[in-house]
């Protein structure tokens, strides 16, 4: 049933009329031809709407909707509510995706049924030459994307919450993940597929793809590459946090062992972003300090204490 299955792409776009065609000709190209692709404009000012309108009378396959700006997140929920395929792909407005990619982890799922996400390999590329491709945001050659087979749920869970996997283009998604899992948060600005995917691994078998046909290619532009650091650690706390309340709800399934070991990394792992707004807020900030310490223990905030002083005069000898 999956190799002639209906796959539904759900491509979120605000002002990205300058790609949104070439993304839309790499879905068009692919050999796996049973697919719908589902434009979301999240309140566009250029000319989005007319190209993928003109686009959509040449090919039935492809629909458009119209929202409000509401942000990314609440693009990709709109999506999934109007996406009528058995499996969802995720493709953001500027990236690329290999016109073998949906064919052949069709072909992972028909061979493994216990799969709920299927996931492959990722480039990186540059507007100035897509044929020079990189394995990393940074434009290096160094790999990133953790290969998850055959792992319990524990072990996912501890590959996730240490960071992420992979990005957002790279998995096909049975639907009943997200008909388990729900919408994406709009509460987050980043990381919110982070979050995702940490929620989708309590309940479904990851399985990474290794064939050097299927692939996706993300579009790394010069703001991609200069990061905000403050919103970064911002939005990695928020996650950290729900992943503290999602780990607690998955006590039962997971043991009281493993589920206490994944909780004591996660606090852990909080220490570097509490650090950074330690030494933001002031390290006097009694308020603050109340708030980490009220969710997180003394402890963990007395590690992140002694690290952001540390890295103050570190930064103060520089």
């Amino acid at each position: 049933m999956s190799l002639n299955a209906l796959v539904s792409i759900i491509i979120p776009s605000y002002n990205y009329a300058g790609f949104i065609i070439e993304t839309l000709n790499s879905i068009r190209a692919q050999k796996h031809e049973h697919w719908e692709a589902i434009v979301v404009d999240d309140g566009s000012t250029d000319d989005t709407g007319a190209l993928v309108l003109e686009l959509a009378e040449v090919d039935a396959r492809i629909i458009y909707i119209y929202q409000e700006n509401k942000g990314l997140s609440a693009a990709r929920n709109a999506g999934i509510k109007k996406a009528s395929g058995n499996y969802i792909q995720f493709l953001d407005a500027d990236d690329l995706i290999s016109e073998d990619k949906i064919q052949l982890q069709l072909e992972h799922f028909a061979t493994d049924k216990s799969l709920g996400i299927s996931y492959c390999n990722t480039y990186y590329f540059t507007n100035n030459n897509i044929q020079e491709r990189y394995r990393s945001l940074d434009l290096t050659q160094q790999k990133w994307i953790i290969r998850l087979n055959d792992r319990s749920t524990a072990e996912q869970l501890w590959q996730l919450v240490n960071k992420n996997i992979m990005p957002v283009n790279s998995p096909l998604i049975k639907r009943e993940v997200v008909e388990k899992v729900g919408d994406f948060n709009t509460g987050l600005t980043s990381l919110e597929d982070w979050e995702y995917w940490f929620k989708s691994a309590m309940y479904f078998k990851f399985g990474y793809l290794d064939d050097e046909k299927a692939y996706c290619m993300v579009r790394v532009h010069h703001t991609s590459m200069s990061k905000n650091l403050k919103k970064m650690y911002l939005n990695e706390i928020m996650v950290r946090y729900l992943f503290q309340t999602y780990i607690s709800d998955a006590m039962l399934v997971l043991g009281s062992k493993e589920g206490k070991k994944l909780m004591k990394e996660n606090i852990r792992l909080l220490k570097r972003p509490h650090s950074y707004f330690i030494a933001e807020e002031g390290f006097f900030n009694f308020k603050h300090a109340l708030q980490i310490i009220k969710k997180n223990g003394l402890k963990p905030f007395m590690s992140a204490y002694m690290k952001a002083v540390n890295d103050f005069r570190k930064k103060g000898r520089s």
